[in-house]
């Protein structure tokens, strides 16, 4: 017979799975606190990038892409 004190399976992994969603949680805070710091840095960047230069780098990196896109 197991040792009743002892949780059942299934309820470890619940609480190892909740432990996992939280800690999730709390990256996603922080992440998301840390762009909102860094913007003002970035926004001051966007006057270098205009629309032509950004269209063109999303572009080519579109491109080189495509040989991956297609071996998958």
């Amino acid at each position: 017979m197991e040792n009743p004190t002892k949780p059942l399976p299934t309820v470890q992994a619940f609480l190892l799975g909740l432990q996992y969603v939280l800690a999730m949680y709390g990256a996603t805070i922080v992440a998301g606190l840390f762009v909102v710091l860094v913007a003002g840095i970035f926004s001051s960047l966007r006057d270098f990038f205009p629309p032509v230069v950004t269209g063109s780098l999303i572009t080519v990196i579109g491109l080189s892409l495509t040989p991956i896109a297609l071996q998958n």
